[in-house]
């Protein structure tokens, strides 16, 4: 047996923490938030593998909820949090341009949520109106009219009220509907820290929240031409694969009731390995053990394991279960 090392903004809203100037809009079609979005996650996960999306956000939204292919339209922001750094996407004429973030926000957005061009009419019936350039941002709210979360916000020119924050109008981002008007008094983020006893809350059937953007970064494909499914075991365990570009990334996961009950299970494991195993340091707080025999890794961060089946390299299996583990 051996071992080896494998290597806010806080407030109520925030434009990507960078403003590009612009002599003004660019020719070209105006076009929804997520027109231009899959070409954005896959840019983002050739960047850093677990990057996730933080921050959908147009400076000069359409009254369709549309924009326009300019620095003023449509800006992706992503956030690595094992690299700890934001990566920016615009759309621009000639299709994505980057930019490095300074700062932003951590907390992923939904991987699914309703385009753009929901948003305007539904918070029209509830009494907004456009009063100058209207700003569109999909990201997390801190904001005591609301739960802290993840929400589709339209902002006009009327709605900014310093010193306090923007009195946006925000909705539900899957459901589409309205939620309530901010009142501009911000909130302290929520912690998002696991309780002492490393215990997570995870959806086995969703692969703990590790999805086809994430895998597009792991396969290089395109998060549309990853293929999914998705297996139950037993009311504790679920089976995922993801495939693309002739690869796939496969494993387990499941929960235990509590933390000194995955580590009992762990310690087996160990046993039953006979020493033929190696051990791995992971990102995250994650442990892992690499079976000889099976070339297969089992990586435990809390109460929740995951054993990564494919690909068989040893580096690409850490690298998976890390981007896995990021997602609890």
């Amino acid at each position: 047996m051996n071992r080896m090392l494998v290597g806010a903004f806080a407030g109520v809203t925030c434009v990507a923490a960078i403003v590009w100037a612009t002599d003004g809009l660019a020719a070209g079609k105006a076009a929804t938030a997520k027109a231009r979005l899959a070409e954005a996650r896959a840019a983002a996960a050739k960047w850093q593998g677990d990057a996730v999306l933080v921050t959908v956000s147009a400076l000069k939204a359409n009254d369709d909820g549309t924009a326009p292919p300019s620095v003023l339209g449509w800006n992706y922001t992503f956030y690595s949090p094992k690299a700890g750094k934001w990566m920016g996407y615009h759309v621009g004429p000639g299709g994505l341009e980057s930019v490095v973030i300074p700062a932003g926000f951590k907390v992923k957005v939904p991987d699914e949520f309703i385009d753009s061009d929901k948003v305007l009419p539904e918070v029209r019936k509830q009494g907004f109106k456009k009063n100058g350039d209207t700003l569109l941002q999909l990201n997390v709210y801190y904001d005591s009219n609301i739960k802290s979360g993840v929400y589709w916000c339209a902002t006009s020119a009327a709605d900014f009220t310093p010193p306090a924050g923007p009195r946006s109008w925000c909705v539900d981002p899957q459901t589409g509907k309205f939620v309530a008007r901010l009142s501009g008094g911000t909130q302290k983020p929520q912690a998002t820290k696991p309780a002492a006893a490393g215990m997570f809350t995870v959806d086995l059937s969703k692969c703990g929240g590790f999805a086809a953007a994430d895998a597009a970064g792991h396969l290089g494909v395109a998060p549309t031409k990853v293929k999914t499914e998705t297996a139950k075991v037993s009311d504790t365990e679920w089976k995922c694969t993801f495939a693309g570009g002739g690869q796939a990334l496969e494993f387990t996961i499941s929960s235990a009731p509590s933390a000194k009950e995955a580590k009992a299970r762990i310690e087996k494991y160990r046993k039953s390995l006979n020493d033929d195993y190696t051990e791995l340091s992971l990102n995250n707080g994650t442990e892992g053990i690499w079976s000889n025999a099976s070339s297969t890794l089992t990586a435990w961060r809390g109460n929740v394991i995951v054993r990564t089946l494919k690909p068989a390299d040893k580096r690409k299996q850490a690298a998976l279960a890390d981007s896995i583990a990021a997602k609890f």
